[in-house]
């Protein structure tokens, strides 16, 4: 058997990405903001889209103002004519796509029996048709060029159920789907497709309740075997690996990154 050269570490640091294209959707802030920022370190030129044009204009100054190429687009994922525009302009500037994070999406705290038709629709719009118009319109240049890769941004809602949080659990849930789907249909142009489920992430939201509801954090925390909530940085790390040929032979995964929370028996009761 070929042995390891110990001199090549088998991930590498530096410039991993250089030359590599990147959108990033709802780049805005949280997650998406730290991802950007992340794949930008690593080398790769950044297309930050977002509702909020002026979050990610912000975030291409940071870039440029350190040298890295950057493009902000503003854009409504669930509207197609949008994600089109979006990624004509990227091809027009960039000419090619390497990589697309699929990060854009919503949740709402609503007791399902209360959940209106509109709250659902906007849900499942953003979360799950929203990915698949990205998905479609990038996945065709990719097919043009043989050679891509997918991360979208699914949940551990999507392996578990939330109270209050029907319409989420099930688009992520939809989303793990999506990802194993479009895994099989497209590894012939040499296309990869992979998901990351965080679990309760440090963004402002989680930020929030930490501030407003201590006693809850606390308690969530707790149940963390690792003993704290997820940093952007972990999930940053983990887009980082899938997006480099560190990871050329992973496809159709989801990646649950929760502190090994989800690791635990249902039926286990510490003491």
């Amino acid at each position: 058997m070929p042995t390891q050269d110990k001199k090549q570490p088998l991930i590498r640091g530096g410039k991993i990405l250089e030359g590599k294209i990147a959108i990033i959707t709802g780049a805005g802030q949280g997650i998406g903001h730290g991802i950007a920022l992340g794949l930008a370190e690593k080398g790769a030129s950044i297309v930050a889209i977002d509702m909020n044009y002026e979050a990610v204009q912000n975030l291409v100054s940071v870039l440029k103002r350190n040298n890295q190429k950057a493009l902000a687009i503003k854009a409504d994922v669930s509207m197609a004519t949008e994600v089109n525009a979006a990624v004509r302009e990227v091809l027009d500037y960039f000419h090619h796509i390497d990589i697309l994070v699929n990060n854009a999406g919503i949740s709402l705290l609503v007791p399902t029996v209360q959940m209106t038709e509109e709250q659902w629709d906007k849900t499942m719009n953003v979360n799950l048709k929203g990915m698949l118009f990205c998905c479609q319109e990038v996945g065709r240049q990719m097919i043009k060029e043989r050679k891509g890769t997918i991360i979208n941004i699914a949940s551990v809602g999507g392996h578990g159920g939330i109270p209050k949080m029907a319409a989420y659990c099930a688009s992520k849930g939809a989303v793990l789907s999506l990802t194993r789907s479009l895994a099989i249909e497209w590894a012939e142009y040499n296309i990869r497709v992979n998901s990351i489920s965080p679990g309760m992430t440090e963004t402002s939201l989680v930020q929030n309740l930490r501030t407003q509801s201590p006693e809850t954090f606390k308690k969530r925390e707790k149940r963390i075997p690792l003993g704290r909530a997820g940093q952007v940085k972990d999930v940053v790390s983990l887009v980082i690996f899938l997006a480099s040929k560190e990871s050329d032979y992973i496809t159709g995964q989801d990646v649950v990154i929760d502190g090994g929370l989800f690791a635990i028996h249902p039926g286990y009761v510490e003491g």
